[in-house]
């Protein structure tokens, strides 16, 4: 990251987009996950991945009322393909969603809102800025979303005493108490950076809504029932 930063990432003299267009974009790609862990609090991971399983339709809705992308009708036939196969399983929908289901799903609305402005708004920098390559996604994106995080975890929590949310100097403390816990997390890191890596190129290469066809594709393979893949 800071090789890419140094070496004029930042500048859009080449046609690159510069980190400054990624501040606010990288609000709701830091606050949308939030809400879809909170999510998890009222309902069950399984049916938060039925309620998920429409994720492309909020990117192109997103796409289409902020940025007035047009799809083919080939794009359209296959988001409500994919949503359509997991709208038939809603009685396993009610049976899973406990013990606070309006919330949840309240919350996951909100997750997938976020994601569709998240993921039309990449594809709006990419077309802007033509030369932008992956690595100038991803270097934008988690540079405001690792400043967003450290003033959440370690500046608010000095500012406000009974501060609700993440204590960063907490999680620091129980890492050095527990020393393989902090390895975990480091390969758990790892691990995401490098399938970042595959993420922003698809972004990159074939836009949002190919990305999220992926990524939701996999629920078609979900068994709620079994909790398996």
């Amino acid at each position: 990251m800071i090789k890419l930063w140094s070496s004029g990432s930042g500048s859009s003299s080449d046609g690159r987009a510069p980190l400054s267009k990624y501040w606010g974009v990288s609000v709701t790609n830091t606050i949308g996950p939030t809400m879809g862990i909170e999510a998890l609090k009222y309902i069950n991971y399984p049916a938060q991945v039925l309620a998920k399983s429409s994720k492309m339709i909020p990117v192109m809705l997103m796409g289409t009322l902020l940025y007035g992308v047009k799809y083919t009708l080939p794009e359209y036939f296959c988001t409500f393909l994919v949503a359509g196969d997991k709208l038939q399983e809603t009685k396993t929908v009610k049976k899973l969603a406990n013990p606070n289901a309006p919330l949840g799903y309240t919350l996951c609305f909100l997750n997938l809102a976020f994601d569709g402005y998240t993921n039309s708004t990449q594809d709006l920098i990419k077309s802007r800025y033509p030369k932008t390559n992956p690595w100038d996604i991803m270097l934008g994106m988690n540079l405001w979303g690792t400043i967003y995080n450290a003033v959440v975890m370690f500046v608010a929590p000095l500012l406000f005493s009974n501060w609700p949310y993440a204590d960063g100097f907490e999680a620091l403390r129980f890492c050095q108490e527990n020393p393989e816990v902090a390895w975990d997390i480091f390969l758990f890191c790892l691990c995401g950076a490098v399938g970042q890596n595959y993420i922003f190129l698809t972004i990159s290469r074939f836009g949002a809504l190919t990305n999220t066809t992926i990524t939701t594709t996999v629920f078609l393979f979900y068994c709620p029932e079994s909790n398996l893949l």
